[in-house]
């Protein structure tokens, strides 16, 4: 409100603004910092790199940032920070040769909510979208080995948060350490699972009660090999084991290995459904448990289908 010191109004010129972008096919941008009670911010494109550092409010970047046409996701931290405050998708793709001012505006701590918007040159502002956050999935349990022909293969994956979480977009990618790349992809069912609820997919011969997902293929037996779980091709949660996979582990790869000596045992995280970030500090060698919590014995009795059948909530 124009002369009230409590909430005041104040227009901000950039009085080097421009209409074209420098380098044909690119979108040129600058920043302005408009939130009151966010502290100075550094701005990255993920996969681009750090784009603004140390911008407090209320400034604009001394420069016009050139980038291709496309779409980014921009985290958003508190200077010199790790931690990411905000991200948001920003899709240039259709501003080639143009020029936008990206502006940050609202409250970290109150209502307007933070948002980060685009001014385009015609006058339009554009809002980016906050990036959806990633489902609270982990790998609870991996069985890739048994005695004699490996017919009892799965991974099971845990809802850990407090949300009902939707498996769609969510994938398996199994890793070769030899080559360090994917041998195997799995799109899992497009279902629902309930807080504390498990997923049980299956590989190669096993058709098991407790498979909630079958994959025709098998899960190789490592030295090293790795698991990642993926949504929409991001990361959520990754298992490098017999070994660190570089790329792939979390931390270091679990030095826990499968029996193909003992039936019904594999790599299970303990205590179930923790994540540290380090699979050698979260998976053991126990009994399986292909559908329900994990145990932490190695005095194993024949587990029945129909002790690990759940329902999965379409």
């Amino acid at each position: 409100i124009v002369g009230n010191a409590t909430t005041p109004f104040n227009l901000a010129v950039n009085a080097d603004a421009r209409e074209t972008s420098a380098i044909d096919g690119n979108v040129d941008f600058s920043v302005f910092h408009g939130s009151t009670d966010a502290p100075p911010v550094d701005v990255e494109a993920r996969g681009a790199g750090l784009l603004v550092s140390g911008l407090d409010y209320p400034s604009f970047t001394d420069e016009y940032y050139s980038v291709p046409a496309t779409n980014y996701t921009l985290d958003i931290r508190a200077s010199g920070q790790t931690e990411i405050v905000a991200s948001f998708v920003a899709d240039l793709s259709g501003l080639a040769n143009g020029v936008a001012t990206v502006f940050a505006s609202g409250l970290l701590n109150g209502t307007p909510s933070f948002g980060l918007f685009a001014a385009l040159t015609d006058g339009t502002v554009v809002a980016f979208p906050a990036e959806a956050a990633l489902p609270t999935l982990v790998i609870n349990e991996v069985d890739y080995d048994q005695p004699g022909a490996d017919n009892a293969e799965f991974i099971e994956i845990l809802n850990v948060g407090d949300e009902t979480v939707s498996l769609n977009g969510v994938e398996i990618a199994l890793f070769n350490g030899g080559t360090n790349e994917i041998y195997s992809t799995t799109k899992l069912n497009d279902v629902e699972l309930k807080s504390g609820e498990y997923y049980v997919v299956c590989y190669g011969n096993n058709t098991a009660e407790y498979c909630n997902q079958t994959v025709a293929s098998g899960v190789q037996n490592g030295a090293p090999d790795g698991v990642q779980l993926l949504f929409n091709g991001e990361v959520i949660d990754a298992i490098s084991y017999e070994g660190t996979l570089a790329g792939v582990a979390e931390g270091t790869g679990t030095s826990a290995a499968d029996s193909n000596t003992e039936a019904d045992v594999s790599l299970s995280r303990s205590p179930n459904g923790v994540d540290t970030d380090n699979n050698d500090n979260d998976f053991i060698l126990a009994c399986f448990s292909p559908g329900a919590e994990n145990n932490t014995s190695l005095s194993c009795t024949a587990v029945t289908d129909s002790a690990m059948v759940q329902i999965i909530h379409n």
